[in-house]
């Protein structure tokens, strides 16, 4: 019997990230890695959602599973995903958080 070598595929779904600090304009996520699909992760995507606009922002972290983002608004509603990456290509986004809101000033 000859062993089958699996092609590497991309990697599985990130779970929703976590959220470990909650300022106005800063918070910190974090979240595990997901089966890298036989390759090794390269760097993730995290998705922004702004609610009150619609809009999505993109940021790229490389070899870390978590990141500071700022420059949010205060008061303002916001979802965030993560998206994994390995040689072969991006996972699917993952599932979006809760519902975060920035507290005021």
């Amino acid at each position: 019997d000859r062993a089958k070598t699996l092609k590497p595929g991309v990697p599985l779904t990130p779970n929703a990230p976590q959220i470990e600090e909650l300022f106005p304009t800063t918070l910190l996520l974090s979240w595990k890695a997901p089966s890298d699909g036989g390759a090794a992760i390269v760097g993730y995507t995290i998705e922004q959602l702004l609610l009150q606009t619609g809009k999505i922002e993109q940021y790229q972290v490389q070899e870390v599973t978590y990141r500071r983002m700022q420059g949010l608004v205060p008061s303002h509603s916001y979802k965030f995903r993560v998206i994994a990456e390995n040689q072969v290509g991006p996972s699917q986004a993952g599932v979006w958080t809760r519902e975060i809101q920035t507290p005021s000033l």
